[in-house]
C-alpha cells in the first residue's frame, strides 16, 4: 500500500477523495469493511446526519406523547376535582354504598360528568393504540384509561338508580 501511495504522490496527480482516506487510513474504514454496499449508496457523514435526525424524531415523538400524556391525566384530575364537588372525599367503591336518593335531583350533572368521562376515555383510548405511540409507552395511556373506567364503572349504576329514585 506504501509503495502505491509513494507512486501517487510522484505522479503529481491529486487523489480521489476516497483514495485519500483510504491511503490515509492504511485501508478501509469501518464503514466500508463491514458494509460496504452501504458505504457506497451513502457517505459516512450523510449516513451520520440520517442517524441523528432518526434519534431527533423519535426523541420529539417521546416528548409529544408526555405532552398528551400530561394532558389527559390534567383533564383526569379535573373531572375526579368535580367529582369530589358532587360526593366530596368517596372513592368509586365508595359510590356504589351510597344512597342514591340522596341525588335525584342532580341527574344533568351527573350525566354531564359521565359524558366528559367517556369523552376523556376515547380520547386516551384513541392515543394507546396509535402506532406512533414509542413501545413500551401505551402502558402508561392504559393505567390513565384503567382509573377512568373505574370511575365510570361506579358513576353509571348509581346514576341510573339516582334517577330512578327521582
Amino acid at each position: 500500500m506504501r509503495h502505491n501511495l509513494d507512486k501517487l504522490r510522484a505522479s503529481g496527480l491529486k487523489p480521489a477523495p476516497a483514495a485519500e482516506t483510504f491511503f490515509e487510513n492504511g485501508g478501509p474504514d469501518l464503514l466500508q469493511e463491514y458494509f460496504p454496499a452501504l458505504a457506497n449508496l451513502i457517505p459516512l457523514s450523510n449516513l451520520v446526519h440520517l442517524v441523528m435526525a432518526i434519534s431527533i424524531l423519535f426523541n420529539l415523538m417521546g416528548a409529544g406523547h408526555r405532552f398528551a400524556l400530561w394532558r389527559i391525566d390534567a383533564g383526569r384530575v379535573a373531572l375526579e376535582e368535580r367529582w369530589q364537588e358532587l360526593f366530596g372525599p368517596l372513592t368509586a367503591v365508595g359510590l356504589s354504598r351510597t344512597d342514591p336518593s340522596a341525588f335525584a335531583g342532580r341527574g344533568g350533572e351527573l350525566d354531564a360528568l359521565i359524558a366528559d368521562f367517556e369523552q376523556l376515555e376515547q380520547r386516551c383510548r384513541k392515543l394507546s393504540v396509535s402506532m406512533l405511540v414509542p413501545m413500551g409507552q401505551e402502558l402508561t395511556y392504559r393505567y390513565q384509561e384503567s382509573l377512568i373506567q373505574e370511575r365510570l364503572a361506579a358513576l353509571r349504576p348509581f346514576t341510573a338508580a339516582a334517577k330512578g329514585a327521582a
